[in-house]
């Protein structure tokens, strides 16, 4: 797939197969993440551990649920709702956070896989719910491989998509104008 297909194709999935992902896929996601334009440090996780994204998925639901936050209180409500969907990967971006463009890189980066998934037949949804856990919990992002000073600024879930349950309209901003 041409990477404007790849564009106009992409979409948020928010339901997973059981179904692992090719390590040559997941490769290919680091390779995009890595070509990403840049200004300045981030660096890529992946997580594949069965237990340590059910642990990750669980705190966040629980971090949801006591956030305060509208949005996420109410997703967090809905019937059988996780936050990571089932997917069988979370790449997790992380950066300093005193860098100025920390949240932008990885922004870039997570934009980057999640085109990359599509043209390679996979689901992907950019997530930040998980931040809120892994954010506070230093002796997580140690286990996982965050490098010391860094901090986690979002990620993707990839995997094969499933039959959708917490689909929500696409948005097409109407902001755009043209000055000649």
């Amino acid at each position: 797939m041409d990477a404007i297909k790849a564009i106009e194709a992409r979409k948020s999935v928010r339901s997973y197969q059981g179904r692992a992902v090719e390590k040559e896929k997941i490769g290919t996601l680091v390779m995009a993440a890595k070509n990403a334009p840049k200004a300045g440090n981030f660096h890529i996780t992946v997580i594949t551990n069965k237990e340590i994204l059910g642990k990750i998925n669980d705190a966040t639901l629980d971090a949801m649920k006591k956030s305060g936050n509208e949005f996420l209180m109410s997703r967090a409500a809905l019937d059988g709702y996780m936050p990571l969907y089932g997917a069988p990967v979370l790449i997790m971006l992380s950066a300093p956070p005193e860098e100025t463009f920390s949240a932008v890189n990885t922004a870039c980066a997570a934009t980057n896989v999640c085109i990359a998934a599509t043209a390679l037949g996979l689901g992907s949804c950019y997530v930040v719910s998980p931040t809120l856990t892994l954010g506070p919990d230093k002796e997580m992002c140690r286990k996982i491989g965050f490098p010391e000073g860094y901090a986690p600024f979002c990620g993707v879930l990839i995997g094969y998509a499933g039959e959708e349950k917490f689909t929500t309209e696409r948005h097409s901003p109407d902001n755009v104008n043209f000055y000649e």
